[in-house]
């Protein structure tokens, strides 16, 4: 059963899952088109029809088209440079993707959430990016908001941006950390500039992607409206939110 697509029965059959692993009874699933962690025993699972996978994959690919369509004609200058770093390489594929598509200067690493603060600083000095993208899957079990056990993945996040933050700013370079239903607080505080998840919600796969290309494709004269972010991500300011940071855009004198 590892790695078949599902649903669980006792949520209505809400999100696609992909089973990662399995433990006893008990499944470890990570979304198929968004970016949450959970687990479910292997009795409240049912497998998703050839129908259902379909229909999830071309939505899937459909939303870059859209984004695209939206956020295409912003790529005429000299924009940032964009460091993708994703635990889950479908996402990480399709991000870049829609980077390339954009015509914008991106680099992915795929690196598992409980690996990132180990490599973190060697793939940053081999890059050298204006923009960080640091996400994957992540989960809060409801039982208590501030404490960083109730997170499958938010404390690998924390350990990552604080060791980045010995070396690099805020200015220096500009980071989104976190993924589904996060602690938001714990990442803001740890140095990130925007992060998921106020409201402790469900992303979209593409939700850290468009943050990106919205920060290297603002002047660095200008600070990022959120309200220019909350247009193309479906959860708006429950989903994702940050702190005053400019752009990473700069204009070529004639």
């Amino acid at each position: 059963m590892q790695g078949a697509l599902v649903y669980r029965k006792s949520y209505n059959k809400d999100v696609l899952f992909k089973v990662v692993r399995i433990d006893g009874k008990i499944a470890h699933l990570e979304g198929y088109n968004n970016r949450l962690s959970a687990t479910s025993p292997l009795n409240d699972l049912v497998i998703a029809s050839i129908n259902e996978i379909s229909e999830a994959d071309f939505n899937f690919e459909k939303e870059i088209d859209l984004l695209y369509a939206k956020l295409s004609g912003v790529n005429a200058h000299v924009t940032g440079k964009i460091l993708h770093i994703d635990g889950d390489n479908k996402y990480l594929k399709n991000c870049l993707l829609l980077y390339k598509k954009l015509g914008l200067n991106a680099y992915g690493f795929h690196v598992k959430e409980f690996d990132l603060d180990k490599q973190i600083i060697a793939i940053l000095q081999q890059i050298n990016p204006d923009i960080l993208v640091i996400t994957g899957h992540d989960a809060y079990n409801r039982k208590g908001l501030y404490n960083m056990d109730n997170y499958i993945n938010s404390n690998y996040f924390v350990e990552c941006l604080k060791k980045i933050r010995k070396y690099y700013s805020k200015d220096d370079l500009v980071i989104f950390a976190g993924a589904c239903q996060s602690n938001f607080e714990a990442l803001i505080y740890s140095g990130s500039n925007f992060a998921s998840s106020p409201n402790r919600v469900n992303i979209d796969a593409y939700d850290p992607a468009i943050v990106a290309i919205k920060l290297a494709t603002t002047s660095i004269t200008k600070v990022i409206e959120m309200d220019d972010i909350y247009d193309y991500v479906k959860s708006k300011n429950r989903g994702i939110s940050g702190v005053e940071t400019y752009g990473k855009m700069r204009l070529i004198y004639r």
